[in-house]
């Protein structure tokens, strides 16, 4: 592998015997970056599937080495793994973090969702935060960090309405409830949450007709300037016809006040459409790339050193694309599994899909569920280094290559 391309293999090694060594459930956006290394959060049960812990794992992203698990009674004595789940992750750079988990209860009276907040130097305590409002009427579904404070964000149920609520690290309560504009789906292939800790401004985007909807605000709830007093517009690629058909699969990334949003479409050819938005409003021209026309692609973007960086999943890789403001500009391989010829379809299964930008360094995460022959519980969550000549093998690869 060239120098500089580092590939994290996540996993239990170095936690007790007959604890979980891989996770069997994956938060949408599972791991961080700050100076003390790369910190990815995941829930792991001890023999028997009780009691279940948060565990926060550090790698050192020079040599992909574990440094440590930090372990955290994130979850009631007698719960048990069938039940825990976790959503997503946040972490800020002085090692606090939260995490968004789900604990037993009536969810037509309490919220089954709570937010556990920690920091990656003391394993055990964490301070656990539950939100107001009983789940049958609003569910928290997004965790980021704004530079300032953990913003989370939730969907009231039947109407679509997106809400923010800003917690301090100690999980008190920085800014209250606030409806901050229209959300229209939920779930990893309807919708994309991004939260820029430089400028405090979370750009989210959800499934729409044409094209996509984007909800935008600025770290104190209040709307981005031009995208209108609902805090929401809908976004088309400029100069590129569109079906009627719900999107699908976004991603979005942002500069400033600058987002490059990213979305399939569903029509007789499977597209990924591009579209760059400054201050809310649609600027210059579409793009589209064309995808395999067998499947859906998740998707992951960036802002990068020069532009923007874009991984599309097809049906035998993971395809990286550097873009400029209006073009590709170069696209090579990420992720290969060389003995799957194209149109292998569900045997390259990579789920989860995220990027971490900290100071030059560009990371991407994906949770590899392609080793089957091994056995279903070889399921890593993998984080790799975005570098030019940088590619990765998927674990069937690895695991069969000689």
């Amino acid at each position: 592998m060239p120098e500089g391309c580092i590939d994290i293999v996540t996993g239990g090694d170095g936690l007790p015997e007959g604890w979980d060594r891989y996770p069997g459930r994956m938060a949408r956006r599972p791991f961080w970056r700050d100076e003390r290394g790369i910190h990815h959060a995941w829930i792991s049960a001890e023999a028997g599937g009780s009691p279940v812990h948060v565990v926060v794992s550090t790698y050192d992203p020079e040599t992909a080495e574990l440094v440590t698990h930090a372990v955290y009674d994130g979850y009631p004595p007698d719960y048990t793994s069938f039940y825990a789940n976790i959503y997503d992750a946040a972490g800020a750079p002085d090692g606090s973090f939260a995490v968004l988990v789900s604990h037993p209860g009536d969810w037509e009276v309490e919220p089954l969702m709570r937010v556990v907040l920690g920091h990656v130097e003391v394993p055990g305590e964490l301070t656990e935060w539950v939100p107001p409002w009983p789940e049958i009427e609003v569910f928290p579904i997004d965790l980021g960090w704004d530079g300032e404070a953990f913003a989370v964000h939730a969907v009231m149920q039947g109407e679509p309405k997106l809400r923010l609520i800003r917690l301090a690290p100690d999980g008190s309560v920085v800014t209250p409830d606030t409806e901050v504009g229209t959300f229209t789906s939920t779930g990893e292939i309807r919708s994309a949450f991004h939260t820029d800790p430089e400028t405090g401004t979370s750009w989210v985007l959800s499934s729409y007709k044409p094209g996509v909807l984007l909800t935008g605000h600025l770290r104190d709830g209040s709307p981005i300037p031009g995208i209108g007093p609902t805090g929401s517009e809908v976004i088309t690629a400029n100069g590129l016809p569109l079906d009627s058909v719900a999107s699908g699969w976004p991603a979005i990334a942002s500069d400033g006040t600058r987002a490059l949003a990213a979305w399939q479409w569903y029509g007789t050819i499977y597209k990924t459409y591009l579209q760059l938005v400054d201050s809310g409003s649609e600027t210059g021209d579409g793009l589209a790339i064309h995808d395999d026309p067998c499947c859906s692609s998740r998707k992951a973007l960036a802002r990068s050193e020069d532009g923007w960086w874009l991984a599309v999943m097809r049906p035998d890789g993971v395809t990286e694309y550097r873009l400029s403001d209006t073009e590709v500009v170069a696209t090579s391989p990420l992720v290969t599994w060389p003995g799957c010829e194209p149109g292998c379809g569900t045997e390259f299964d990579l789920r989860t899909f995220s990027t971490v930008r900290w100071q030059d360094e560009l990371w991407f995460g994906f949770w590899d569920f392609t080793a089957k022959g091994f056995g279903y519980l070889i399921r890593p969550y993998r984080i790799v280094r975005i570098q030019e000549g940088c590619s990765y093998r998927t674990m069937h690869e690895i695991k069969h290559a000689p």
